[in-house]
């Protein structure tokens, strides 16, 4: 009778955490193996930050998921698609000679993540431009002064936005 209060214990800590919507499940959709990233459009009147959000995206997902990326969308059981609707540039601190100190960068994004076989948007938000599509935005200051440049300031946003789409590839609470 040593270990029924030991196996008691393990099945009522089961039991609470089942309760309150713990799981042991991955949290991507099981149905799920394959994505395939269309190379992003952009609206933005800065040129190639969509090319570089597309790179930075794919490494994302195959370092941070389960999922593995196609390079042809026939081969795909999801297609995740997305649209740079701006890249902003704003000087936030200027020296006293009137040169930016530190400039924030904002990119703002839609992006749709559907399964090709069924043609169903698999997050069903409803925010943004169109249905299922998901508004993204990320700001990250750079400082000129500091020897920080528009390159890496960009590379950064670029993989701040890349994490933020793969969070939302996982599945809802």
């Amino acid at each position: 009778m040593r270990g029924f209060p030991a196996l008691l214990s393990v099945f009522v800590i089961a039991t609470l955490a089942h309760g309150c919507g713990y799981t042991t499940r991955p949290p991507y959709p099981a149905h799920i193996h394959t994505v395939y990233v269309a190379p992003f459009e952009s609206d933005a009147t800065r040129r190639d930050f969509e090319f570089q959000l597309t790179r930075e995206l794919i490494a994302e997902i195959e370092r941070s998921t389960p999922f593995k990326v196609v390079h042809r969308p026939e081969l795909a059981d999801s297609i995740l698609e997305g649209r740079v609707r701006y890249i902003d540039k704003k000087v936030r601190v200027e020296n006293p000679d009137n040169e930016p100190r530190q400039i924030q960068l904002t990119a703002g994004l839609d992006v749709i993540w559907r399964d090709r076989r069924t043609g169903e948007t698999l997050r069903k938000i409803q925010v943004g431009s169109g249905a299922g599509t998901v508004r993204v935005e990320q700001s990250v200051l750079y400082a000129p002064e500091l020897g920080q440049s528009y390159a890496t300031a960009t590379t950064h946003l670029a993989r701040r936005l890349a994490r933020q789409i793969v969070a939302m590839m996982e599945e809802p609470w």
